[in-house]
């Protein structure tokens, strides 16, 4: 081991190496990962392994700011907190799929049925359909916005035909409780208000069967 004997003098080559840029290399493993260290202040490195991958520098924050690419986020200066860091190398959210079918009976004896098949990640290929025989109501999306899921109950938006009437919007509700449950209101197109053209609160059903799976 080299020891100095003007700690002063080693002490300031390391800060004027550092502001010049000048790089450091290293790295340290384990059976799990790989991190590499490979700058200071000088573009810094990867480190990764199977669960995660990140993009480091040690920097202090400047005026100069972040900039990036498709590849790295690089923060200028000695030190800066990584604020994007869960932005860029989140875990994805978990993404559902809605199927199955059911009817109730909303007002004796007229019939209330509700089918979809909503999967998350393929909203476009998405569908739904709902008829209500009291009133004749048959409903088919053209289109799903949106699905989200809230434990046990899932919430589906979108776009419809009523009886071959285009341009009807929907929020419908289904429940993969025991019982099951569906609900659902349509609103007028937005040329007529958008106003609600047919409302069923969400109700357990009398035969069927919902699923809130991931996918």
């Amino acid at each position: 081991m080299k020891y100095y004997r003007y700690p002063f003098f080693f002490i300031l080559t390391v800060i004027l190496l550092m502001s010049t840029g000048t790089s450091y290399s290293g790295e340290l493993s384990s059976t799990n990962n790989r991190i590499m260290i490979d700058a200071i202040d000088g573009g810094g490195g990867t480190g990764s392994s199977q669960n995660y991958s990140i993009y480091h520098s040690i920097g202090q924050s400047t005026a100069i700011g972040d900039s990036s690419s498709s590849n790295y986020y690089n923060y200028a200066g000695y030190w800066h907190a990584f604020k994007r860091i869960n932005d860029r190398f989140a875990v994805p959210a978990e993404q559902f799929i809605i199927t199955g079918s059911g009817y109730n009976l909303p007002v004796l004896p007229f019939r209330a049925s509700l089918a979809l098949d909503v999967k998350e990640s393929d909203l476009p290929g998405s569908r739904l359909r709902y008829s209500y025989s009291r009133s004749r109501l048959s409903f088919a999306s053209t289109s799903i916005d949106s699905a989200t899921v809230s434990g046990n109950t899932a919430i589906i938006s979108g776009t419809g035909k009523v009886n071959g009437a285009i341009d009807y919007t929907f929020t419908a509700t289904v429940s993969d409780n025991n019982p099951d449950e569906l609900g659902i209101e349509i609103f007028r197109p937005e040329i007529e208000g958008g106003s609600i053209f047919h409302s069923a609160a969400s109700q357990a059903v009398i035969r069927g069967n919902f699923k809130i799976e991931t996918e």
